[in-house]
């Protein structure tokens, strides 16, 4: 078993569950770890218009960036 069945296994019901390795196998060549600082700019104005925020939150607050080689490292 996957470990992306596995996680599904937890969250969702047994056939939507076996679904979910051939999703992520499929996509994985799409998926980024990497979280730009315009990306998080972009999140905390829509955040800040939408009242759920009164002031930024810091780039360095919401990404691991100790990890950020490790990012660069895949791309």
């Amino acid at each position: 078993m996957s470990r992306a069945t596995e996680a599904g296994a937890k969250r969702f019901p047994p056939r939507e569950a076996g679904l979910i390795a051939g999703i992520v196998e499929r996509d994985l060549p799409f998926y980024n770890a990497a979280i730009s600082e315009h990306s998080v700019a972009v999140i905390n104005d829509f955040a800040r218009r939408m009242s759920i925020l009164d002031e930024d939150v810091p780039y360095s607050e919401i990404v691991a960036v100790q990890f950020r080689d490790l990012w660069r490292a895949g791309a």
